[in-house]
């Protein structure tokens, strides 16, 4: 077995090696995928959320505070000429 001054033997740095080159290149493909998820979801997040989806719920929600007495009929009216815009 050769020795070699800096690396130790050829047979343990060849394992070594092997091992520590496909630790790179599964390290480089979960960043590659991480990136990829995350455009995903941007993606996804900018143009599907949208303002009038949510109008239908928020009345929802405003009309339930209205029931329970939790806000007044001038905060109710006030609210829904809002959401209604």
């Amino acid at each position: 077995m050769m020795f070699h001054p800096y690396y130790g033997s050829s047979a343990g740095f060849g394992v070594l090696g092997a091992i520590m080159m496909f630790a790179f290149w599964v390290g480089i493909g979960l960043c590659i995928l991480w990136t990829i998820r995350g455009s995903r979801h941007m993606h996804h997040y900018r143009h599907d959320a949208q303002p009038s989806a949510d109008k239908p719920k928020a009345l929802e929600i405003i009309q339930e505070r209205f029931a329970k007495g939790e806000i007044t009929s001038e905060q109710y009216a006030e609210m829904k000429k809002v959401l209604e815009k």
